[in-house]
Order: C-alpha cells, then sequence, then structure tokens
C-alpha cells in the first residue's frame, strides 16, 4: 500500500533542508564530542600540567610602588585648562623620575654595581642582600663589564673562581680575602659577615654591571606614570625577582627625587640673592656718591633751607621731578625687561625690580610665568630631549607667554614715554619758574632728590633679599609621599588564577578546534535527527546496535531474544507500518539500502520474523540475486530459489523453506542468474508474487543495493510499501540523494526510510523522539542480551555525558 506525501509538505520540507544545511548540526556536533571526550579530558589534563609546571619554574616577578601627590599652583581658573596644566607638569616631573640623572643616583646608593646569583636546577636565584660572599673590584678592561664569573664554595676558607679569557676558561682555587690581580682586573671576594653558614659545594656566580647596563636595567623595571590628573597623583613602580630589591629602588628614587626637587629649588633662590647683592652694592655705591655731595653742598653753604618766598614753586617741582625720576627708572626697567625677553636670557635678574612698577601687577604676574615657564624648560632640558612631549609643550606655553608679555610691555612703554613727555614739561614750566632762585638752592633740592629715590630702592632691595633667604631656609618640595613602597609578599607575575584561567581557556579552545576538524572531517550520517532534516522520506524507526555476539553475516536474532532492544524496535516498526498503511494491507514489503553494508538484510530477515510472531504468515525472498545472503543467514543450501522458479527449473513448493519461527517462510535467491533485471522484470516474478500473495500474508522481498544496480527499483515498483535502510556512522552524507530523487523524480510514495546501528549510549540522547528510553542500532552485528546494561565506569560517565 502507498504511504501518500502530498507535494506541499515536499516542497515545504525542501526549502526548509536548504536553510538547515547551511547551519551547524548541533546533534551531530554532540556526538562527535561524544567520541572525542578522551582526548578532551587529555587536553585538559595536558593545558593543567603545563600551567601547574609553568608556575612551578616560571620566575616569580614582585612589584612595589609608591604614590607621591603634587601641590601645583593653579594657573588657569578654567577646569579643563587646569586639568590640562597639571598633565603637562605631571609629564615633566615623570621624565625628571625616568631620567639618568636619577638613575645615577641610585646607582650609587645602593649596592646594584655587583649582582650576585645562586645556580638551581632549572632557575637561578639572585642573592641580593644575602650573598655568602662579597666583591670589591677594579676593571682594567671595559668588556670585563656585564660577565659572569663563577664561584664554588670549597670549604670555609677557600673558594674556586671561573672566567673566560677570550675563548679560554680559566680556573683557579683562591682564599676568601685575598687579592685577586690579575692584567684584567684586580678583585677581592671577601666573607659576608652577615651570613653565618657558608655552603660547601654550592655554585654561584656574581656580575660587574657597567653604568649603561644598570641604567638600562632601571629603566625596563621602573614604570611612573600618572595615577590620577585630577588629584595631581602619579605612581611609581618598579618590577623585580626579588621583592626587597624592587621596594628598596623605589624608597631609593623617592628619596633622590625630593632631594633633587629641593637642590632645584635652592639653586633658583641662590640666583636670586646673587642678583640682589649685586643691586644692594651698586646701590650703596650710589647713596654713598649724594651723601658726600650733600654734604659738601651743606658745608659750602652752610644752610639747605629754601627762601620761603618760593616754597611753592619748590614743592611742586620736587614732586614733578620725584614723579619724572620715577617714570624714567620704571622705563628703564621694563627696557631692561624687555631686553631680557628678546634675548630669552636673564628674565630672573630683573625680577626683583618688577615690584617698582607701580599699579601693574599683572604685568608682574606674566613676567613671573614666563620665568617659572624657563625654569621649568630648563629643568625638563636637563632631563630629557628637546622633541618630547613635555618639552614641546613648554616651549609653546612660553612662546604664547611671551608674547602677551611683549605685547603688555609695548602698551605700558608706550603709556610711560607719554606720562614722561607730560612730566617734563611740567618740570621745565616749574623750573623757567625757578630761574630767579639761586642755583644752589637748585643743586641741593636735586642732590636731596636722588639721595631720597636711592635710600628707598635700598631698603626694597634689603626686604627683597631677607624674603629669599627665608624662603631659602625653609624650602620644602612641592610634593607629598601619599604611600610608601613596602616589601610585596604576592608576585605580580605569574598570577596562579589567570595561569590556570589561561589553561582551561586554552584546554577548551583546543578541544573546541578538535570537535570542530573532526566535525567537518565526520561525513556520516548519525542520528534520526540527521537523517529526518536531510531527507524527504518520513521515518519509520530506528534499530540500535546488537552487541551481544560477533557476526560475519546476517542472522535471525529475535527468536532468540524477544525482549531484547532489537526486539522492541522492530516491534516499534511493525506498529508504525500499520499507521503508514493507513487502513491498507502492505502485502509487499521491500527492503533496500544504497550499499552493502547497511545491514538491510539483517532488517529484512528480522522484521520478517517479528511479523511472524505476531501471528502473521511471512515470506522472505532473497532478491539480491547476484550477492545472495538469505540462505547463509537460515544456513539453507542455495541450490532452489528465485532464479531456478523463474525459469521453470524448480517448482515454488519445493523451494518454500521454513525457519525456526512458525509461520515464517524463505525463499533463498538460487544460482546466480546472468541477467537478474531480466528475471526481475519478467511475467513469471509477477506470477510468483500473486501465488505467493494467495499463500501468505506478508512478503518481504530482500532487494540489491539501489546506488550499485537498478534491480531494487524494479523490485519496489511492484511493492506496496518499501523501507530504505540507512545505517548510523556507516551511510555517507549524499546517500540521502538518492533517496529524495527516488520520491522526487521516480515518484516512490510509498517510501519510508529506517535508521540502522544506532549506538546505545547516543540513544539516550536521542531515543526518547520515539518512546524509547534505550536505544536501537546496529553495530558489529546485532543485539545485547535481555537485560544486560552496559558496564564501565567509562561507558557509564559517556552515557552521562550524553544524557546532560
Amino acid at each position: 500500500m502507498a504511504v501518500d506525501i502530498s507535494s506541499e509538505h515536499s516542497s515545504s520540507k525542501v526549502d526548509e533542508d536548504d536553510n538547515i544545511l547551511s547551519d551547524l548540526d548541533f546533534i551531530r556536533f554532540l556526538i562527535v564530542a561524544q567520541k572525542n571526550i578522551h582526548w578532551m579530558l587529555l587536553i585538559f589534563l595536558l593545558c593543567g600540567i603545563f600551567s601547574f609546571l609553568y608556575l612551578r619554574y616560571t620566575k616569580t616577578v614582585f612589584q612595589s610602588r609608591s604614590i607621591i601627590k603634587y601641590d601645583i599652583k593653579q594657573m588657569s581658573p578654567v577646569f579643563n585648562q587646569q586639568q590640562a596644566d597639571n598633565i603637562s607638569y605631571l609629564s615633566g616631573e615623570i621624565e625628571l623620575i625616568k631620567s639618568n640623572l636619577i638613575y645615577d643616583k641610585v646607582v650609587d646608593i645602593l649596592p646594584l654595581q655587583v649582582s650576585y646569583f645562586a645556580y638551581g636546577r632549572i632557575n637561578n636565584t639572585e642573592r641580593y642582600k644575602d650573598s655568602p660572599f662579597l666583591v670589591k673590584y677594579f676593571l682594567f678592561r671595559e668588556d670585563f663589564y656585564n660577565r659572569i664569573f663563577d664561584v664554588r664554595i670549597v670549604d670555609e676558607n677557600s673558594f674556586e673562581l671561573s672566567y673566560k679569557v677570550g675563548n679560554n676558561d680559566v680556573t683557579d682555587k683562591y682564599t676568601f680575602g685575598e687579592i685577586i690581580d690579575k692584567p684584567e682586573f684586580k678583585i677581592i671576594i671577601g666573607k659576608n659577615d652577615n651570613i653565618s653558614n657558608l655552603e660547601i659545594g654550592q655554585k654561584y656566580y656574581f656580575v660587574i654591571n657597567s653604568r649603561e647596563q644598570l641604567q638600562q636595567y632601571l629603566a625596563s623595571g621602573l614604570t611612573v606614570k600618572v595615577a590620577n590628573a585630577e588629584a595631581k597623583t602619579i605612581e611609581i613602580s618598579f618590577s623585580d625577582f626579588d621583592n626587597e630589591k624592587a621596594r628598596d629602588i623605589v624608597v631609593v628614587i623617592d628619596s633622590v627625587y625630593m632631594s633633587e626637587t629641593i637642590l632645584k629649588k635652592n639653586k633658583a633662590h641662590e640666583q636670586s640673592i646673587a642678583f640682589l647683592n649685586e643691586q644692594l652694592r651698586m646701590t650703596e655705591q650710589n647713596l654713598d656718591q649724594y651723601e658726600r655731595k650733600i654734604e659738601s653742598f651743606t658745608r659750602v653753604n652752610r644752610t639747605p633751607d629754601i627762601k620761603g618766598e618760593i616754597s611753592r614753586y619748590l614743592t611742586k617741582s620736587e614732586i614733578e621731578a620725584t614723579q619724572l625720576d620715577k617714570l624714567k627708572i620704571q622705563f628703564n626697567i621694563i627696557s631692561k625687561l624687555q631686553d631680557a625677553i628678546y634675548k630669552e636670557t636673564g628674565i630672573e635678574k630683573v625680577m626683583p625690580l618688577l615690584y617698582l612698577l607701580e599699579n601693574d601687577a599683572e604685568l608682574q604676574a606674566e613676567a613671573t610665568k614666563l620665568m617659572e615657564l624657563q625654569l621649568k624648560q630648563h629643568h625638563v632640558l636637563e632631563t630629557s630631549k628637546s622633541t618630547t612631549f613635555t618639552s614641546k609643550s613648554i616651549k609653546t606655553e612660553i612662546a604664547q607667554s611671551r608674547d602677551i608679555l611683549i605685547d603688555h610691555i609695548s602698551e605700558y612703554k608706550k603709556l610711560l614715554s607719554d606720562e614722561i613727555d607730560r612730566t617734563k614739561e611740567r618740570v621745565k614750566e616749574y623750573e623757567t619758574a625757578f630761574t630767579i632762585l639761586p642755583s644752589k638752592e637748585t643743586e641741593f633740592t636735586k642732590l636731596k632728590r636722588f639721595y631720597d629715590l636711592y635710600e628707598k630702592f635700598y631698603l626694597m632691595l634689603i626686604d627683597k633679599k631677607a624674603e629669599y633667604g627665608i624662603s631659602k631656609a625653609g624650602t620644602v618640595p612641592e610634593f607629598q609621599i601619599l604611600a610608601s613602597a613596602a616589601i610585596s609578599k604576592q608576585p605580580v607575575y605569574p598570577v596562579p588564577f589567570q595561569v590556570y584561567f589561561i589553561g582551561a581557556m586554552s584546554g577548551l579552545v583546543l578541544s573546541f578546534l578538535l570537535i570542530i576538524s573532526q566535525y567537518f572531517l565526520h561525513n556520516t550520517i548519525n542520528n534520526v535527527g540527521e537523517l529526518e532534516r536531510l531527507c524527504l522520506a518520513p521515518m519509520i524507526g530506528f534499530i540500535p546496535n546488537f552487541n551481544s555476539q560477533k557476526m560475519d553475516y546476517s542472522k535471525l536474532v529475535v527468536n532468540e531474544f524477544p525482549k531484547s532492544p532489537v526486539s522492541e524496535a522492530l516491534r516499534s516498526i511493525r506498529t508504525n507500518m500499520e499507521f503508514t498503511s493507513k487502513g491498507k494491507n502492505n502485502k509487499v514489503i521491500s527492503i533496500t539500502s544504497t550499499i552493502s553494508g547497511e545491514g538491510k538484510t539483517f532488517v529484512a530477515i528480522n522484521l520478517g520474523g517479528i511479523i511472524a510472531m505476531s501471528g502473521q504468515k511471512v515470506v522472505i525472498l532473497d532478491l539480491d540475486l547476484r550477492k545472495p545472503k538469505i540462505s547463509k543467514a537460515f544456513g539453507a543450501d542455495n541450490q532452489k530459489g528465485i532464479s531456478t522458479i523463474l525459469i521453470g527449473r524448480s517448482a515454488l513448493e519445493d523451494s518454500i523453506n521454513d525457519t525456526q519461527i512458525p509461520g515464517y517462510s524463505f525463499i533463498s535467491s538460487g544460482p546466480v542468474p546472468p541477467n537478474p533485471s531480466e528475471l526481475i522484470m519478467s511475467k513469471e516474478f509477477d506470477v510468483l508474487l500473486e501465488q505467493l500473495k494467495l499463500k501468505f500474508d506478508v512478503i518481504i522481498i530482500d532487494t540489491p543495493p539501489v546506488g550499485i544496480v537498478t534491480d531494487a527499483i524494479l523490485a519496489m515498483k511492484k511493492s506496496d510499501l518499501t523501507i530504505y535502510v540507512v545505517r548510523a556512522e556507516y551511510s555517507k552524507k549524499g546517500f540521502e540523494r538518492s533517496i529524495n530523487n527516488l520520491i522526487t523524480k521516480n515518484k516512490f510514495q510509498n517510501l519510508v526510510v529506517m535508521l540502522n546501528g544506532f549506538d546505545n549510549l547516543k540513544s539516550y540522547a536521542y531515543g526518547y523522539k520515539y518512546g524509547y528510553g534505550q536505544g536501537y542500532g546496529y553495530g558489529d552485528y546485532y543485539n545485547m542480551d535481555e537485560g544486560k546494561s552496559p558496564k564501565g565506569l567509562l561507558r557509564k560517565i559517556k552515557g552521562f555525558i550524553n544524557i546532560v
């Protein structure tokens, strides 16, 4: 009877397949993973071992750090600009800390000139402060810097020293404290008084480091970065294999940096005080000169009194003359400042005089800012190149400040010049009025005026000198250490959690790559879902592996194991056949496959046995005339059968053979004929089928494989139902095209598919769809014993993984 499959269902399923085929087959992926679970476990084990060995034999790196906070004066009221100024300032300080100026002082303070190491089986260990011996040296040749000198402790008083001279190895025995005088060096190796026990036989080595090597070492381990620009903090950290050494280096860098900062500030104060001393000396000379002139004038004229009648003019004249002198001095000072700006030097010498400029605090502030920027540029250039970001940034700020100051000075000079001209005119006016006064009186007034002016300037210089002296005495750095360096107990590298995490991720990635590679290399049909997705034909059921006994050919097993998974699966298929018939009788059932080895004969023999055990009379025909197997399965000869019946050599009754199951018979293929296809196409074969229909309830035809010969198609056309057998993990992908072509091109609407050889363990994941808690399959050749379950820890683990 035909099994109807609507064209609508077929077309929709084809469209669905086109989309699904492009996606990952998750079921097949799980099957491949289950097959390679032992390799995955091995990969994870190896990654774990490698991670352990890496942690065991990788030298640990420790890091010590300190935090420094700066007290930076606000230069801009704008927040973003202030933050940029902070970053610029902190960048300059970072360059100073990372400069060779600091490195050299650290090298001079810490015992880094000689590095001591103890040989180990795998890693060598530095003995920073616990070396059993200490080295004093003087090298005559530069190439002996950064060279290894091996030391082996012989006993409490002696040692062996080994080193290379050219290509020759030199080894000599010495006593501790002995002067080793060689053409290349002079060395004294003495005991370390802080180490009481010498390890006899232990091998050590030491390296005399060059200053350049130490600078590179400090630069490679030191990290200085802005911790928080808004908080104006930087972080100084150093990484090394010895945690105590890392701590000492950070502590000394902090100390040296603080001393260097104070030294720079004191140097600026000393330069300012020197300039003030020079100005005081010159002012004292001028005061002395005018004091002598006034004394001489008084002595000659005997009195300094001014006549009362000209007091009014005299007062005005003095006021204007004093104002004129002040203006000229201010003009002179501003001119000196302008020259210093153009020459880009000496501005610090003019700075103390700017306080004589009245009512122009803005000019003074701009000049102060320019001087500070030039000093900062000078400090940065001492420690870094002019091409660095910090140097360029400071240079830009200097140019901007210089332009602003020059414009201010030009405007201020014009104002002074105009005021001087007006004051001169007023002085000239008053002096004209004095033409009637005695010349002596005028001369005295001028002397007194200049004396008072220099006296005021002198007192101002004294005050400034005292201020700078007090400032120098109280000089402190513009930063404070918020967190001092400490000895780190936890290494920063390698971190066990990170190493094991990377190892686990590596195991996961490698396992995934293994599964992916196996997935794409795995080109067989594996499970029901995959088969349903690829085929247009409906699924009628599946059969599990039969693991009870090894078979060289197909046999009848359902009578020996009636309660086995194979028997239960065949009963399910028998039931499904009744549903597919839709009330019609499936009298003739053909069973075929794509190639040999997919289990069609085993399925045909045992399906017939199951149907016969239900009370129906069943006969199975071996229509595989080229490669007969039914006779072997039942242990009969093949002298009579289909071929002899069709050619009239033997009668039907003589060719029917009984089996162990009542009501179950078989007809073997008979001798191999030269023309199997012609026999199947003959009318005699149709007559044979009609005769068998009268004698039996069900006729099962074991056909040849479809993919090899056309005999199967001829038999399928005469069948009410065709069962197409596909074997799990044996049938190749692409075989489903043969099934689909039978439906779409040959118009076989009575075709169903069955998955054979489905592995028991895999069925845990996929068998529920057809109502079987256990799996069904076809393996070595069939069935495990009734009531027998998989034993062994590995198989149970695999089963559990499949369930999950």
